[in-house]
């Protein structure tokens, strides 16, 4: 069933009807049968003042009626989506990571670093090429696509910065002691999705699972 939701919501003729989502633009007031705001001002334990990150106080934070979803709109400042957007494109997919990329496809030097590459490209088609192929790239425990597990065997450095990020919202939710210790980067080109799916890799199922995005208008 859910995943024919997401056939349904993802089609473009007939256009689906979007009456039944809940809209968190809509004025509260709205959607309020279905979410409950969370009051975050009381976090006075907490550094309020992270880099790249609104003051604890202006997130706005919602829970839905169903349990185990949290959905904060927008914490980070202009300065801090660019610095991780940078952070996934540039620096996130250079070896000794793991991304989707084939050696078949591609050469040792997109490989080892695919955004560099990409800025150094002349051909158009080749650009396009490497554009569209960059689908994901992991961090930490690398995650084995065929098993669904994590071994000590696949297991690199995790980034410190996106760590102390995943910390903080942790600690601002509640979580203590929380270390991140794999991270997945999905890259979508215009048009595409990620399709839907649970996430059911991580052994320790009372630790939270956090996902960033980071997106253009456009």
């Amino acid at each position: 069933m859910f995943k024919e939701k997401f056939k349904y919501y993802k089609r473009k003729s007939p256009v689906p009807d979007f009456g039944s989502v809940i809209d968190l633009d809509k004025n509260f007031q709205e959607i309020a049968a279905h979410v409950h705001q969370v009051d975050l001002t009381h976090r006075q334990d907490v550094n309020e003042q992270f880099p790249g990150l609104e003051p604890i106080n202006n997130w706005v934070c919602y829970t839905l009626n169903s349990s185990g979803a949290i959905v904060i709109r927008n914490p980070f400042t202009m300065q801090g989506q660019r610095y991780w957007m940078a952070r996934c494109l540039k620096d996130y997919p250079q070896t000794p990571n793991i991304n989707n990329l084939s050696p078949q496809l591609f050469s040792i030097e997109v490989l080892n670093d695919w955004w560099q590459s990409l800025q150094q490209c002349t051909d158009i088609d080749e650009i396009r090429r490497m554009n569209i192929s960059m689908r994901w790239t992991t961090l930490g425990y690398h995650h084995d696509w065929d098993s669904k597990k994590y071994s000590e065997e696949k297991r690199g450095e995790f980034p410190k910065d996106l760590a102390s990020l995943s910390a903080h919202f942790a600690s601002v939710l509640g979580f203590k002691l929380y270390e991140a210790q794999a991270a997945i980067v999905n890259f979508y080109p215009i048009g595409t999705t990620l399709s839907a799916h649970t996430d059911h890799s991580e052994p320790n199922r009372t630790a939270p699972l956090f996902s960033f995005r980071y997106h253009s208008n456009s």
